[in-house]
């Protein structure tokens, strides 16, 4: 076994794992943990990966923590524990309530060499409440979140270098987030899981962080993919602003708003999926971020553009 790393937050136990994800404390009934010891931690980093709310994050794992995921640790028998880790935790909804949501980071040492076959790796979020009850990590045509589905984008090494899924080892999503409906008052019971399928090697894993209510009003779970913001042109203007200026991505949509140094701009225009165009505002002289939000999802080209 190749060790990648020593850390003294090995065995998290579940009020680990829910302070680790900002879960609010006042919200938790009761909270629960089936694993293997060896297979949860909070770490504040994994390689190049790093929390998306506070200083750190929970990690469940199929294997044992530290321990690199190819050839991976088989910790025992498939079921309840060994290579199957479950965080469950029971919440009392706020009145203000229509959803919950949290990050999520599935990686897997599976991909690429095993997909489209039995070692299909799985996530879930299984949920039960009143407002929708199922496994809410699924995308909006039922894909769920395995070796084998659509969201395995990061598998450059550069991005998943020091997390012992580098170098070839496999791939991950990325930081992804769930949003889930709730009815405002109700008990609802969410249990995250990761598991092996087919065998107890080439381990698996899920990073999952800043939970957070929300008030936005749902029918189905949704999974939110980051918004990914290519250039803006022209990217340069007076001070007065008044300009139009083009802003070029991805998954654009009619909601989206542009954003200079988080001053809106008076008018976003939605072109297409792949372009917004922006009347730029006022503002000092400098080299200011260009920020888009859309459905509430932020995407950020960082000093891109200038006021002179």
């Amino acid at each position: 076994m190749i060790i990648l790393f020593l850390s003294p937050l090995f065995a998290a136990q579940p009020q680990d794992l829910s302070n680790a994800m900002s879960i609010p404390s006042t919200d938790i009934l009761s909270q629960s943990l089936s694993a293997d010891p060896l297979a949860t931690a909070n770490p504040t980093s994994l390689g190049v990966i790093y929390p998306t709310d506070g200083s750190d994050m929970a990690e469940l794992y199929t294997g044992a923590v530290g321990i690199a995921p190819e050839s991976g640790t088989d910790l025992g028998a498939y079921g309840d524990s060994g290579d199957r880790t479950t965080f469950t935790v029971q919440l009392q909804v706020p009145p203000s309530a229509n959803s919950m949501l949290f990050d999520f980071y599935f990686l897997s040492a599976e991909y690429p060499e095993f997909v489209g076959t039995q070692y299909n790796d799985k996530f879930e979020a299984n949920v039960t409440g009143s407002a929708y009850s199922g496994n809410a990590a699924t995308d909006s045509l039922g894909n769920l979140v395995d070796v084998n589905s659509a969201f395995f984008t990061v598998v450059q090494n550069a991005d998943l270098q020091g997390t012992g899924f580098d170098n070839g080892v496999g791939g991950g999503t990325g930081w992804l987030t769930m949003i889930v409906p709730v009815d405002p008052n109700d008990v609802v019971t969410i249990s995250f899981t990761v598991y092996d399928v087919a065998d107890g090697i080439y381990d698996s894993m899920v990073l999952l962080d800043n939970f957070d209510w929300s008030g936005s009003d749902i029918d189905i779970p949704v999974i939110i993919t980051p918004i990914i913001l290519d250039y803006i042109s022209p990217k340069r203007s007076s001070i007065d602003g008044g300009i139009v200026t083009s802003v070029y991505g991805q998954d654009f949509n009619g909601t989206c708003s542009v954003y200079f140094d988080g001053i809106e701009s008076s008018t976003t225009t939605f072109v297409d999926s792949t372009e917004l165009q922006a009347v730029v505002p006022a503002h000092a002289a400098g080299i200011v971020d260009v920020e888009v939000f859309c459905d509430g999802v932020e995407g950020t080209l960082s000093n891109s553009f200038t006021y002179f």
